[in-house]
């Protein structure tokens, strides 16, 4: 997941509305995999393409704030968007148990490449094109490495990258234990 958000943010930086459009594709062609696989490795590769393919949403959620609200209400729309994506793994596997009692389970992936089908058309059509790429942003391993060293002599980036790896440890852990009703 982690390498898939930094390809997509490399992609998205350079050109995003193809980067959507691109993610559109992969999402419904792996859909379309998973649905039609033949070995249980095959099903497990599409699977792990789909997460790769669905780190795009973090990415593209970001850059779409950024481009299209002014600073100011920036930092609300955002906070507003985690918390949509918070409550969503906690509402997904019920959303997905209706699916499938109502069908196969293969239902889930026909009705994940329908709905990114649906919105290839709003993509292409209603998305304005973003703010230009930033020249200040240097995709060169040197300016990159010495930000990340910046970040890391930091001592108040460890207070939040403890507070969210805690935040992120305690909601995997709930959801692991409940899966095996400790």
């Amino acid at each position: 997941m982690l390498w898939g958000k930094y390809l997509w943010t490399f992609i998205g930086l350079l050109w995003k509305k193809t980067a959507f459009v691109s993610w559109v594709d992969l999402v419904y062609s792996i859909s379309i995999g998973c649905i039609s696989f033949n070995s249980i490795e095959s099903f497990l590769l599409f699977r792990f393409l789909q997460a790769f393919g669905g780190c795009v949403a973090a990415v593209a959620v970001l850059a779409m704030v950024r481009d299209f609200f002014p600073v100011n209400e920036g930092a609300r729309i955002i906070s507003l968007l985690i918390l949509i994506l918070g409550v969503s793994p906690l509402l997904a596997p019920t959303a997905g148990s209706f699916i499938i009692a109502s069908g196969s389970w293969r239902l889930i992936f026909i009705l994940l490449a329908v709905i990114v089908i649906a919105i290839l058309p709003v993509i292409i059509f209603f998305l304005p094109e973003g703010h230009p790429p930033d020249k200040a942003v240097s995709l060169k391993p040197k300016p990159i490495f010495k930000n990340f060293k910046r970040i890391l002599s930091e001592p108040l980036f460890y207070v939040y990258a403890l507070a969210g790896s805690f935040s992120y440890f305690f909601k995997c852990s709930q959801m692991i234990a409940y899966d095996f009703k400790l």
